[in-house]
């Protein structure tokens, strides 16, 4: 079963802040894979994406899968922008090792 977390309207320098440290105690307390729902996602700048992509690589750490969806458009556009498509990746299925 996933876990999911819902992304607020701004991600941006003015709410990282705050963000960051809701989502590490969030982080803290999964053990399945996560779903990522950023449909609300309208304002969003580097430093926003940045806490996402801190984020996909602690959940990618813990060994769990990653599904970012529904992605706004302001969303997809600003991971796209400054090269951080891998957020956008559903990679919920963990491979298997070979």
């Amino acid at each position: 079963m996933a876990h999911t977390l819902r992304l607020p309207p701004e991600l941006s320098i003015y709410t990282v802040g705050d963000l960051r440290t809701d989502w590490l105690t969030w982080l803290a307390n999964v053990s399945d894979d996560v779903e990522i729902a950023g449909g609300e996602v309208d304002q969003v700048d580097g430093a926003g994406v940045q806490l996402l992509v801190s984020l996909h690589r602690a959940v990618r750490q813990r060994g769990l899968g990653w599904r970012l969806f529904p992605a706004s458009a302001s969303l997809m556009s600003a991971c796209s922008a400054i090269g951080a498509r891998e957020v956008l990746v559903d990679n919920s299925q963990t491979p298997e090792a070979p």
